[in-house]
Order: C-alpha cells, then structure tokens, then sequence
C-alpha cells in the first residue's frame, strides 16, 4: 500500500512537470521517512525505503507515458530542431 500511495504521487509530481516539486515531495517522503524512525514504534527503514522507491517508480512512469505520447503525435523536439527553429534562428524566417 505504501509502495502504491508513493507511486501515485510520484505521477502527480510528475504531471505538474516543475522541478522544485520534484524535490520538494522527495525532501518530504526522505523527512517524514526520518521522523518515522526517530519515533518509538513498529517501524523500520524498509518502509521509508518502500516509499521513495514507489515514488521514482511513479516519476518514471510518468515521463515514459510522456515520452510514449510525444512520440505518437510526432513533436519529439530534439536540441538540432531548435536550431532550425525560427524562434531560436530569425534568419532562417527569411
């Protein structure tokens, strides 16, 4: 269940594609992981360890889905396009 929730939320992060919140959730499962095992209690680091796998696992789902679904509409964008790019080139316009 720990793996599953972490997972969900690894896709979440990933869909809001902003790095900050990336690191941000991964700075809170590794805190709340830390304040888990400082607490008297049944836990054990196999379970911090459960959640921060479940969320990579997430994440990479998440950019396969994304990299499978830029591939099917054909806007893969690679760094030579945005040379050729007229944005990125103004002479190429003309």
């Amino acid at each position: 269940m720990t793996f599953l929730i972490a997972m969900t939320i690894g896709i979440a992060t990933g869909a809001m594609r902003s790095i900050i919140s990336i690191v941000l959730v991964s700075l809170m499962l590794s805190l709340g992981g830390l304040v888990m095992l400082a607490m008297p209690g049944p836990w054990s680091l196999l379970s911090l360890l459960t959640a921060l796998m479940g969320y990579q696992v997430g994440l990479i789902n998440c950019l396969i889905v994304s990299l499978a679904l830029s591939k099917r509409k054909g806007t893969v964008v690679t760094v030579r396009d945005t040379a050729k790019s007229p944005i990125a080139n103004p002479s190429a316009m003309r």
